[in-house]
């Protein structure tokens, strides 16, 4: 709803009836599209609190939610992009559209920080996209426009093995209006970029 979302756990039970949980009675979420991914059997999404100016990444897990990290966004410039996973690593965009950067959370705040940005000098604008996990060899693929010195945008896509140094781009295009879908044969294991 306009004043976010309540979230429940559904289970299924032997009988074919189910069991619906509210996972947290007190407070609703804005839960957006795309800020959220499961790994590990856990929930893992951004939301924004309007009422006091600040954004934050939660974790559900059958019984509850829980804050991992929070910050203040006083003008909401501020923003978590797409999700991807590595086994029960979480990985996502976030900052201030156009100055996103790679970040990795394990479910704790300690173990919730930026592991990788994609700026090139201090002017970069980078915005990151289309998110896609590759649970079959550990890596994620995801698509970064980046604004470079002269104002000239490219259109990247990246593959990492959730490290700094084992993200690099293997696709540049001129054109940032392209997208990218991903997709992953399920006989052979071979993922398709379109």
């Amino acid at each position: 709803g306009y004043d976010g979302e309540r979230l429940y756990r559904a289970t299924a039970l032997y009988n074919g009836e189910f069991e619906i949980v509210d996972l947290d009675v007190d407070n609703l979420y804005d839960v957006q599209y795309q800020n959220h991914i499961i790994a590990d059997g856990k929930f893992f999404f951004g939301s924004r609190n309007y009422d006091e100016d600040t954004i934050g990444l939660y974790v559900a897990n059958s019984q509850n939610i829980t804050s991992i990290v929070e910050y203040s966004d006083n003008n909401y410039h501020k923003s978590f992009g797409s999700f991807g996973s590595i086994g029960d690593i979480v990985y996502y965009s976030y900052g201030e559209l156009g100055n996103e950067t790679l970040w990795k959370s394990d479910g704790t705040e300690d173990g919730t920080f930026q592991f990788k940005s994609l700026h090139t000098n201090s002017s970069n604008d980078v915005v990151i996209a289309e998110m896609y996990s590759d649970s079959v060899r550990d890596l994620i693929y995801f698509r970064a426009i980046i604004v470079n010195e002269d104002d000239s945008r490219t259109n990247h896509l990246y593959i990492s093995d959730g490290t700094a140094e084992g993200t690099y781009s293997v696709i540049e295009s001129t054109n940032d209006n392209h997208g990218y879908s991903f997709y992953q044969d399920e006989f052979d294991d071979s993922v398709y970029i379109v």
